[in-house]
């Protein structure tokens, strides 16, 4: 209550627990307040009825739902039991039909050329094209803008045209121009559209040649699949009388392409098209490679300019897209998981036949036919794949969520990366543009651009790593006749072939844009590490690099992404593990083997190797295919220069004697293959001991003793095998992780070892993203390493810096002991001099005597001691020393 005309009031409490009286003195402002308080509380809180307040507070009622809950778990589990007791004969059929569902390729293989199955593609391929793409906009009512683009290939004469059909295929039209006043001839490759491919060539010769009229004269198929092939008799009778004069039609062996007048094979040259003075044949030359994997005949059109030969043009069909590939349906079943590869072995059965394995086979098959007499990476570049579909963008984008091995990053370069994403950014680009301007093709793409965009290249890159670190253990440890310092230096100053100028491009225009291989290799985006611009940068604003130096210094740091970021090699003076050693033996399979067929007589229709059923050490590895493919992955050349192919030929040549036949380099492809059971013997000491195929199959004891081969003992019998590999990185001096560490300066650091440290990364898979760098140091005294290389204490790595072994590395190996001897290393650094003693122990048998020195005679055991050389260095001078004290020292 208040007092009137006063400013207190007084403020009755009444306290129920006390029943006490409380008054105290506020004002009436505070009353007000107070009051007003209340009067919102009343309102927030109104416990007035209504249903879905009544309804929320049943839903969290205990007394309620507590048996409600009961009731439905119960009758969830009651019906879950009566689904899998109805379910359960569809569980076992499941089990019983597996097999068949699996094979699910047997439909397309089979059925896929029914009338019925054409009808139903087309119906899928047409459906809304019709509505989504207006003749009105720069596309002229086809799924790119096309008509205005023309490869060339011979200058003036010979063109590719692109020829847009359905959604996202692509057809090919190559016109031959005569040099005289003669018709203009062509031949088409993949006709799936009859209509479109009729409108597209119109707008061509309106666009490029003056409304004169285009012959075509041939069709070449790349295989049987109905959006290539399903417009073959509809040009051929269509109204236009635009394919009245085709007269052949050309498909592989053992595809049912429609009205194949010429079946072709594998090496094949093709007839093209021709008139009174203009020839085609006496331009370019077509030649056929066969690719048995999305179908059993399918092939690739290798066209190539018999003039100039500056480039090579690739037709693949669905053989490979630009970052990736078509489906293996016609290839064998399976897959190889990383549970397969943790079981496999040195004799492991290799199946050659399965998807993926079939793909790179394949892959490898194109790289060895293209460009023979020159296997450098800069002729890819001049290498141009013109595919049968527009997937770039889709393809690109879902390698950065895949979970396969090539699309492990980690397990590759910064440049393989950054290649991919920018190459991602510019198909997304060229195909999000406007109606006005059209949507641009990301085809054809160079082989160069390939090699870190595609997946399946990125795969045969991890196989090329296993191949050359196998080949590499090999002549450390195992070969007979190793080069001389001479053909080092003759390898390393080796020229490489010279390139052939290009003849002049014919200029562009508006409506006629010309293009070359040089216009497709040129990339939109270059990525180099920011610390090596910005140092550029500084030095050229300093004036201490002119012009020349800059230009040749940008150039160099272009190329430093392609380093790998992190270094890793195989643990000195062990054998590798089960897992790597197979690495390396199917590599040489996946690699320098022919590509096989479905079936034995499709290898005889197709001219490919057969198929691999029983025994894989029978597959012929090729020395040319090899160092071709190897050297197109870019691995016969080391960061220092030095050329390593003659490792690869000295290895079939020792090869070549386990065999009893007299080996040459230089002979022919069909004359310099070696089994490549007896490769992997000479790597490894793997003997054949596959089991035959009854034993496969039927999982019984029998063994081939038809295909086992009798090889005398090896010497890696007495090395021991270590899992895993030797991982170095230095995260102060890494241009990714240096500025984690605050940019910490090096030079401060006293210690040695802390400087680059050397850790075991063992082989069981981690996530995409995780090194494992800093796991435990190589213990080198768990195992007894029979041969001790000379220069354990310090190696170089690829950069020049060396790698330093730790305190702990240095005392296990002075305590190594075996029966061929004890080795003490020390090592020290004293006012610049570096000093390298080495003290062996003579207790060495004499069973072993010739294990060291390879042989009883003087000059292979001066080979042998040659290796132990001591070298001292005193401000940056070398001296060299060779101490020749007793034949087994």
């Amino acid at each position: 209550f208040f007092v009137p005309n006063s400013p207190f009031a007084l403020h009755l409490l009444y306290i129920a627990s006390g029943q006490r009286i409380i008054y105290s003195t506020i004002t009436a402002g505070e009353t007000t307040r107070l009051l007003g308080e209340k009067r919102k509380m009343t309102e927030l809180y109104d416990d007035s009825f209504y249903f879905g307040r009544w309804f929320r507070e049943m839903r969290h009622s205990k007394m309620l739902m507590t048996p409600v809950a009961l009731v439905f778990f119960g009758l969830f589990g009651f019906f879950a039991i009566f689904n899998f007791v109805m379910s359960f004969p569809g569980i076992i059929l499941g089990l019983i039909l597996a097999p068949v569902l699996q094979r699910s390729a047997y439909y397309i293989e089979f059925l896929y050329p029914w009338t019925v199955a054409k009808l139903g593609h087309f119906f899928l391929v047409n459906r809304g094209t019709s509505s989504k793409f207006k003749k009105s906009d720069k596309n002229r009512g086809f799924h790119s803008r096309t008509i205005e683009q023309r490869v060339e290939v011979v200058p003036g004469r010979v063109y590719i045209h692109p020829i847009p059909q359905f959604g996202d295929n692509l057809g090919y039209l190559v016109v031959c121009l005569p040099a005289s006043k003669d018709k203009i001839i062509a031949f088409m490759v993949d006709c799936g559209q009859a209509d479109s491919t009729v409108r597209a060539i119109e707008l061509i010769q309106e666009f490029h040649y003056r409304k004169k009229k285009i012959e075509i004269q041939s069709i070449l198929c790349t295989h049987k699949h109905h959006d290539h092939t399903g417009g073959t008799l509809a040009l051929m009778r269509h109204k236009s009388d635009m394919g009245k004069d085709i007269t052949r039609v050309f498909g592989g062996a053992v595809e049912r392409v429609p009205q194949c007048t010429d079946f072709v094979a594998n090496g094949d040259i093709l007839e093209l098209p021709k008139s009174k003075s203009n020839n085609m044949n006496s331009l370019v030359e077509v030649e056929v490679i066969a690719v048995p994997a999305h179908t059993r005949g399918s092939v690739v059109f290798r066209l190539r300019p018999k003039m100039s030969g500056t480039s090579e043009f690739l037709f693949m069909g669905d053989a490979m897209f630009s970052g990736g590939a078509g489906v293996p349906f016609e290839a064998d079943v399976g897959q190889e998981t990383e549970k397969q590869l943790n079981k496999a072995n040195g004799n492991s059965f290799f199946r050659g036949g399965i998807g993926p394995i079939a793909v790179e086979r394949c892959f490898a098959e194109i790289l060895s036919r293209t460009m023979p007499n020159d296997n450098s990476m800069e002729s890819m570049e001049r290498i141009l794949i013109f595919t049968g579909h527009e997937y770039t963008t889709e393809l690109l984008a879902r390698q950065f969520n895949a979970q396969m091995e090539s699309c492990r990053w980690r397990l590759f370069s910064p440049k393989d990366f950054f290649e991919t994403a920018a190459q991602l950014y510019t198909a997304i680009h060229r195909r999000s543009l406007p109606h006005n301007t059209g949507k641009l093709l990301n085809i054809p793409s160079p082989l160069s651009r390939e090699m870190y965009i595609n997946p399946n290249f990125r795969s045969m890159k991890r196989s090329g790593e296993f191949v050359i670190r196998a080949i590499n253990f090999w002549y450390d440890n195992f070969c007979k006749f190793k080069a001389s310092p001479a053909i080092h230096d003759q390898n390393k100053q080796k020229k490489k072939p010279k390139r052939k100028k290009a003849a002049q491009k014919t200029a562009s225009q508006t409506k006629s844009w010309t293009l070359d291989a040089e216009n497709f290799s040129h990339n939109a985006f270059t990525t180099v590490y920011t610390e090596d611009l910005e140092d550029l940068i500084k030095s050229i604003e300093s004036g201490k690099v002119g012009k020349k130096q800059g230009a040749a210094k940008l150039r160099e740091i272009t190329q430093k992404l392609g380093e790998p970021a992190v270094n890793k090699r195989p643990i000195p003076g062990f054998l590798p593990s089960d897992k790597n050693i197979w690495r390396g033996v199917s590599g040489l399979a996946r690699l320098g083997s022919k590509a096989s067929g479905m079936t034995l007589s499709d290898s005889q229709k197709m001219k490919t190797a057969p198929p691999i059923d029983s025994n894989s050490d029978r597959i012929l590895v090729s020395l040319q295919r090899l160092l071709l493919v190897l050297g197109r992955l870019g691995f016969l050349q080391t960061a220092e220069g030095d050329d390593i192919s003659y490792r690869v030929k000295q290895l079939f040549r020792e090869a070549g004697v386990i065999m009893e036949q007299e080996f040459d380099a230089e002979m022919d492809e069909t004359q310099d293959e070696i089994e490549l059971g007896v490769l992997k013997w000479v790597l490894y000491g793997v003997e054949s001991r596959q089991p035959s195929c009854l034993a496969k199959t039927c999982c019984m004891p029998f063994s081939s003793e038809a295909t086992q081969r009798e090889f005398p003992q090896h010497p890696a019998v007495h090395f021991k095998k270590k899992v895993g590999e030797l991982v170095s990185h230095d995260i102060y001096t890494c241009k990714i992780c240096r500025h984690a560490t605050g940019c910490f300066d090096v030079s401060k650091i006293d210690n040695p070892d802390e400087k680059h440290v050397e850790s075991e990364e063992d082989e069981t898979p981690s996530d995409e993203l995780g090194l494992e760098i800093g796991l435990d140091e190589v213990e080198l005294d768990e195992v007894e390493p029979p041969i001790v290389e000379p220069d354990a204490p310090r190696n170089k790595k690829s950069d020049g810096t060396d790698e330093t072994r730790t305190d702990s590395d240095s005392r296990s190996q002075s305590e190594n002991q075996n029966r061929l001897g004890t080795v003490e290393i020390q090592e020290t650094s004293v006012h610049g001099v570096e000093s390298v003693e080495v003290e062996t122990t003579d207790n060495l048998p004499k069973e072993q005597d010739s294990l060291l020195s390879g042989q009883d005679d003087d000059e292979e055991l001066s080979e042998f001691v040659a290796q132990l050389t001591i070298s001292v260095g005193v401000d940056g001078e070398e001296d060299t020393e060779v101490s020749l004290d007793g034949r087994r020292q």
